[in-house]
């Protein structure tokens, strides 16, 4: 009995941390998804500043370094 009551224990406590990883993995799925927007809003807004001519504002002059920088991040992601 004692095994019996052991291995019943063993799978509630594998159901609960099924629960809490299925719980995790949601809240992951929607950073990722906002993270997704968010990249997507910044490549926006950098684009409109280089179309803007904005290089002649102190704004414009960071707005290439980070697109550039923007863009290694994106084909870090594309590679793994």
């Amino acid at each position: 009995y004692r095994s019996k009551d052991e291995l019943q224990r063993d799978n509630a406590s594998i159901e609960q941390e099924k629960a809490a990883m299925w719980a995790l993995m949601q809240k992951l799925e929607g950073f990722a998804y906002l993270a997704k927007k968010l990249d997507a809003e910044i490549d926006s807004r950098l684009a409109r500043l280089e179309r803007s001519g904005a290089d002649a504002t102190p704004v414009g002059s960071i707005a290439k370094p980070a697109r550039a920088g923007h863009a290694v991040k994106a084909r870090a992601r594309e590679v793994r």
